[in-house]
């Protein structure tokens, strides 16, 4: 089974943008090969248990401050904790 990986519009706008084209197409590579699937609502990225949130966003969401204040709202609330990291560290594309 795929993991069901979020995505977050960073990750698409990265496809276009020098600095992260090389990643940001190589997690769309993936999810069309079938090896990720795209959770489409970062409202349900909790509720449907993500294996990952993938975000190029480091202000505000791939930051370790806020994933902590993320994953302590989700445990309060009987969530698990959301894994969130950048489209580098998930795609299976080696970018040499």
């Amino acid at each position: 089974m795929p993991r069901r990986i979020y995505i977050d519009t960073s990750v698409l706008g990265g496809c276009f943008d020098l600095e992260f084209a090389l990643w940001s197409n190589g997690l769309m590579r993936d999810f069309r090969a079938g090896r990720l699937s795209p959770v489409l609502s970062d409202a349900l990225a909790t509720i449907a248990r993500v294996d990952a949130l993938v975000s190029w966003n480091f202000k505000h969401i791939v930051r370790l401050e806020n994933i902590q204040l993320f994953n302590s709202v989700n445990v309060q609330s009987g969530y698990q904790e959301l894994n969130i990291r950048s489209p580098r560290e998930v795609t299976t594309y080696e970018g040499h």
